[in-house]
């Protein structure tokens, strides 16, 4: 045991090294046992690349997202490890969000995102057989689709992921975990499916689900999760993405064309340009398509009314009324109005003011 501390030299040469893998791109394995022990008599240690390039580091060299060669290298590794800070707990405080008062705004929670590839190997298994009669079903073909798919996912993510309040906790050859701001894992996970549509030419997709934690949940229950969204994700069929419960799964298309570009963009311009209804209005918005009910057609009547109601004492009746027929529009269609569900509680949780317990 560490003097002083609960815990044992491995645990804490563990937790010293997880931030020098992270930060540091060039590794070294020798018999220097103040390193971090991976087999019998050899340790894993950080060093510059000045030492390397001096010729004073003795052992086995690897570079981390780098394609340098020589200097006693032994091979390059890719590792989708971007991350904007260790501290999770402050991705959920919104700092860099104010309003012109300075006041952080959004929901306070944190974004937690999973990935898997869909059905990659069937992929694999029958991928190449449909052309020329299986001609092209070779070794060297799957191996090249491997290392294609090792490299979107370890070495390019780094980059959809740049300046993004976000953090990637393990990228594999299929699959993501990631951890940040509500918003940006949003974001994230849409630039993803768009490069990775490009990369493929759409021959393959991704399913992902996207869960929305308090700050303070431990990182082994938000993975368990994240994980039971991804998997109502991909159980719902391919291409499909689970948002903060398993209610709430869409296609991609629905997701970025309809809600997002379509429903949500809708939404922010009339509440910017609505003057005399604000936030309580998108609440009891929300609360009436959420008590809506295909039964009772009353439900139906009622939104209808309120809304009616509201446009009379509105300054801006020509704005509220194409609002008010679009939301009439889409509440007499049942996929129409859980997407308008979806993109008002994005829009609620854009401009939510919570307090925050430090």
């Amino acid at each position: 045991m560490v003097d002083g501390q609960n815990k044992c030299e491995l645990c804490e040469k563990l937790e010293n090294f997880s931030t020098n893998i992270q930060k540091q791109e060039f590794f070294v394995i020798n018999d220097d046992s103040n390193g971090l022990p991976v087999s019998k008599n050899a340790y894993l240690s950080t060093v510059t690349e000045d030492e390397v390039k001096k010729g004073e580091v003795q052992g086995r060299i690897y570079a981390k997202n780098r394609l340098d060669t020589g200097h006693m290298q032994e091979t390059h590794i890719w590792v989708g490890d971007y991350s904007m800070t260790n501290d999770y707990n402050s991705y959920a405080k919104r700092k860099w969000t104010n309003d012109e008062k300075g006041n952080s705004i959004g929901i306070k929670r944190l974004g937690a995102l999973m990935i898997d590839v869909d059905d990659l190997y069937a992929g694999f298994l029958s991928g190449f057989k449909i052309q020329g009669e299986g001609k092209y079903t070779t070794m060297s073909r799957y191996a090249t689709l491997s290392r294609r798919l090792q490299s979107f996912f370890k070495l390019y993510l780094n980059n959809f992921a740049e300046d993004k309040e976000l953090s990637i906790i393990y990228s594999e050859g299929d699959d993501v975990f990631a951890i940040g701001a509500w918003d940006d894992i949003l974001d994230f996970v849409q630039d993803v499916y768009g490069y990775f549509k490009k990369w493929t030419d759409g021959k393959m997709t991704f399913s992902a689900g996207v869960a929305l934690v308090e700050s303070k949940t431990p990182i082994n229950v938000i993975a368990r999760e994240t994980k039971v969204l991804l998997d109502k994700a991909k159980l719902s069929g391919k291409d499909r993405i689970t948002l903060f419960s398993e209610d709430n799964v869409f296609t991609f298309s629905e997701y970025i064309q309809d809600i997002v570009f379509d429903k949500l963009s809708v939404i922010r311009e009339f509440f910017e340009n609505e003057q005399d209804h604000g936030k309580a209005f998108a609440y009891k918005l929300l609360n009436l398509i959420r008590n809506r009910s295909e039964k009772d057609r009353i439900s139906f009547a009622r939104i209808a009314y309120y809304l009616a109601r509201l446009e009379e004492a509105s300054q801006n009746k020509d704005g509220f009324g194409k609002f008010k027929q679009l939301m009439i529009d889409w509440f007499n269609d049942n996929d129409e109005i859980k997407r308008a569900e979806m993109a008002l509680m994005l829009y609620i949780y854009e401009i939510r003011e919570d307090g925050y317990d430090e």
